[in-house]
Order: structure tokens, then sequence, then C-alpha cells
């Protein structure tokens, strides 16, 4: 189910960027950037995959996806787009 609402979410697109060995893309619902949004993350070395999805009001808190493992919650955060986002996530994480 989610990944088909994750496909839903059309809208502006920014640069992908590459953060410490990740290759990150991130898109978000146009007018509506704050609430739905995905970045998808892929460690270039190994292949893992990491998904963050937030579609607020309906899941307030952004949602982490890796194959095999139970969802994380992120609360009170969106999904990031930008080097320091990323990094900030991961560290709260614990990625």
């Amino acid at each position: 189910k989610a990944d088909r609402q994750m496909a839903k979410v059309r809208g502006p697109e920014v640069p992908v960027v590459a953060v410490d060995g990740w290759v990150v893309a991130h898109r978000c619902q146009a007018h509506d950037c704050g609430d739905k949004n995905v970045s998808v993350l892929v460690h270039v070395a190994s292949g893992r995959v990491l998904v963050c999805w937030l579609h607020a009001p309906d899941r307030a808190d952004a949602r982490w996806y890796e194959a095999g493992k139970p969802p994380k919650r992120d609360p009170n955060q969106g999904c990031p787009s930008e080097v320091e986002e990323v990094r900030a996530a991961f560290r709260r994480l614990g990625y």
C-alpha cells in the first residue's frame, strides 16, 4: 500500500545529492511539500536502499523503510533533501 501512495506524490523535485557514499533523490507534492514528500537513498558501494515517506496529516511523522526491517518513525520530521538534513536524520535514526 505504501508504494502506491508514494507513487502519487507528484510535484517538485530537487537536485539529486551525494552524501557520504549515498545518493539521495527527493520529491514532494505540488502545493503541499511540507506535508507530503518522499526521499529515496541508495548507498553506492553496498546497494542498500532506504525510503523516507511523509504523508501528513494521515501520518505526521516521516517513516523510513528498508527491505526486511520494520519501518522507523522520525517524529515531527519530513524527509531530507539536503546534505545536512540527511546527516541529521541518519544521526537521529542510527543509520
